[in-house]
């Protein structure tokens, strides 16, 4: 009721001044989305190991520890044990594939490519060579790795571009250079993935290190 007494021109100051705070509320909003976006940057850059483990590749002619699934089974004794990947590999040949048990999800490829240089602005290439049948979509991107979606073009598919987006498909590429030997990491390429999975498997690739 005490309001209603104020003069006029004790309102209209205040009015002002409440105009003014709102206008003030702007910036700081604009600095929260600022540091959302650099955090997520951040982040993305970041290589999460959580939920993988150690796997040394040694015995498959390969000295690089790979991270694999975090993944137990219960043995006849009531003892959970870790579960085994599934590896795919051909004497003299450089390449290796790696899968889980009950992990469908994770389908992984390592090629080593001795000191060959191999390189994401490689893998940009070849994308451009298929980009007749599937649009390429960069999500995360640094030197060393590349998270993608790989879209097949409308007009190859008799889906509408909606119903395409909504698909799993989701694929990374990852190269290290351990022991003077360029070893690449990459998603199964007959396979489509959700993002989450994606990312989950190049961790496991940026993640690697000398068994040596």
């Amino acid at each position: 009721m005490k309001k209603i007494l104020f003069p006029l021109y004790t309102v209209v100051a205040l009015f002002m001044v409440s105009c003014g705070d709102e206008s003030v509320t702007e910036d700081p909003k604009n600095e929260h989305v600022d540091t959302e976006v650099k955090d997520a940057d951040y982040s993305a850059s970041e290589v999460d190991l959580k939920g993988l483990r150690e796997f040394d590749m040694s015995d498959y002619d390969l000295n690089v520890i790979v991270y694999i699934p975090e993944a137990y089974y219960t043995d006849e004794h009531q003892q959970q044990k870790y579960k085994q990947p599934i590896i795919k590999h051909n004497e003299g040949e450089a390449l290796w594939e790696i899968t889980m048990a009950g992990e469908k999800n994770f389908h992984l490829i390592l090629e080593d490519w001795g000191d060959i240089p191999q390189s994401v602005a490689d893998e940009k290439v070849a994308h451009k060579d298929q980009n007749s049948i599937y649009e390429y979509i960069y999500n995360e991107e640094g030197s060393d790795y590349l998270l993608f979606s790989r879209v097949l073009k409308a007009e190859n598919s008799t889906l509408d571009q909606k119903d395409l987006e909504g698909l799993p498909n989701h694929h990374f590429y990852a190269v290290k250079q351990i022991d003077g030997y360029y070893i690449v990491g990459k998603s199964y390429s007959m396979k489509d993935f959700y993002q989450v999975s994606a990312r989950k498997m190049m961790n496991a690739v940026r993640g690697m290190k000398s068994s040596n």
